[in-house]
């Protein structure tokens, strides 16, 4: 307690004399100090989280499988959804292709 106590009083004296080379230096190493002290919080904290989310995503999936029956779910597009987007891409691609043939004349705005 005592070396705590002797380590705020050194950096309240730095504070005080923060335009000194000394507080400076003082100020400093604590300034750094609390910066490598607070990234590796943030770094376990972020970790913890990570490894959290991961372990509810990995239950989740197990249990999900388990509950569904397997005629349940219905599929999320249909062959005749899936052939008109593949069409619609289609005409957009030979659109462009006429595009890129013949642009269109386009006067210009400057003149």
């Amino acid at each position: 307690m005592n070396a705590l106590m002797n380590q705020w009083r050194k950096l309240r004296d730095a504070y005080a004399n923060r335009y000194q080379p000394e507080g400076v230096r003082v100020l400093a190493y604590f300034y750094w100090y609390t910066l490598l002290l607070l990234i590796v919080f943030v770094v376990l904290v972020v970790s913890l989280y990570g490894y959290w989310q991961f372990k509810t995503i990995l239950n989740s999936s197990t249990q999900g499988s388990q509950t569904i029956p397997d005629g349940a779910t219905k599929p999320p597009v249909t062959e005749e959804e899936l052939e008109g987007v593949l069409q619609t891409f289609e005409d957009r691609r030979s659109t462009y292709e006429a595009l890129k043939q013949a642009p269109p004349k386009v006067s210009d705005p400057s003149r």
